[in-house]
């Protein structure tokens, strides 16, 4: 009985956070971009679509980060007041870690890997863009070079 307690307080607690969440993430947008919402709608500045996705991870990020914290009252709820009670019970998953801890480390491990992945595909493709227009200079006689010498 207990546990359903803890479920239904959850659920409430995560509802309303994530009610006031869509509420003020607009504006939490508009203000990282600094957009002046007293021009007329074709004069500001509209969003990438990179930004859009980076702004929905982070939104993403957010709200599991609150049903994570809400939905700990499933287990919190009936420890507590069986505690307070003097029962010493404790649930299966009092010594779990929090999952929400590592969420920052594994994100900078991602992007590191990720970016380094890109900076490999750019020299590559700067190389590759070096080689093709000095073929280009070579056949069109425009090269700085002669027989393969540099002047």
């Amino acid at each position: 009985i207990l546990t359903v307690f803890g479920l239904l307080g959850g659920m409430a607690i995560f509802t309303s956070m994530a009610l006031i969440l869509n509420e003020i993430f607009d504006l939490v947008v508009v203000n990282t971009g600094g957009t002046d919402l007293s021009q007329p709608e074709d004069q500001q500045f509209s969003r990438h679509v990179i930004d859009e996705f980076f702004f929905t991870c982070v939104y993403a990020v957010i709200l599991y980060m609150m049903a994570v914290s809400s939905f700990k009252m499933i287990t919190l709820v009936p420890n507590n007041i069986l505690r307070w009670m003097g029962q010493n019970i404790s649930s299966f998953s009092d010594g779990a870690p929090d999952p929400t801890q590592g969420l920052i480390q594994y994100g900078a491990l991602g992007g590191a890997r990720i970016g380094g992945q890109l900076a490999g595909g750019v020299t590559r493709l700067g190389e590759a863009g070096g080689r093709f227009f000095d073929g280009v200079g070579q056949v069109t006689g425009l090269s700085g070079r002669q027989g393969g010498n540099p002047q």
